[in-house]
């Protein structure tokens, strides 16, 4: 198993662990970020997102930089976990980080991984989930689960397989 692949299961066994407690514990939340309150150690959250995107986004990287900004995004949710009630600052680092991180995935499935065919659509159905076109309950957990395994997998896929 080459370096690539041993992140790249890292990253996946990280993020679905911790979906798989928080589910069995508490079900599908409005969000990912929305479980930090549902944790006796909060920590917890951070520690997750943190292993998750530094080792997909160490295989990722390889193909666009533009993966190093979308980690980041997504490593500043990590640092600002408390979005709810860690007032006006942690709020909107928070938002950043979750909306930059996610927006910056597709544009580097796109750019960088060269799946435009794959991204365009994808954006297409997270702007009709998150306008709620598409009446799905806790839609943003369900955009923020599949663009974490939307992008696993192509990792996989282009740098493993």
């Amino acid at each position: 198993m080459g370096t690539n692949a041993i992140f790249l299961l890292i990253s996946f066994v990280s993020i679905t662990s911790y979906l798989a407690y928080i589910l069995l514990r508490h079900g599908i939340t409005p969000s990912i970020s929305e479980s930090y309150y549902k944790l006796k150690a909060t920590w917890w959250f951070t520690l997750m997102l943190w292993v998750m995107v530094i080792s997909m986004f160490v295989v990722a990287v390889e193909s666009s930089g533009l993966f190093f900004f979308a980690g980041a995004g997504i490593a500043l949710v990590g640092a600002a976990p408390n979005f709810k009630k860690g007032g006006k600052m942690e709020y909107a680092v928070h938002m950043f980080g979750s909306i930059g991180g996610v927006s910056l995935t597709y544009l580097a499935i796109g750019f960088g991984l060269y799946l435009w065919w794959v991204a365009l659509p994808a954006m297409v159905l997270v702007a009709l989930v998150y306008s709620e076109k598409l009446k799905i309950n806790n839609h943003i957990w369900w955009i923020e689960v599949g663009t974490i395994y939307l992008v696993q997998t192509l990792l996989l896929i282009k740098n493993v397989l």
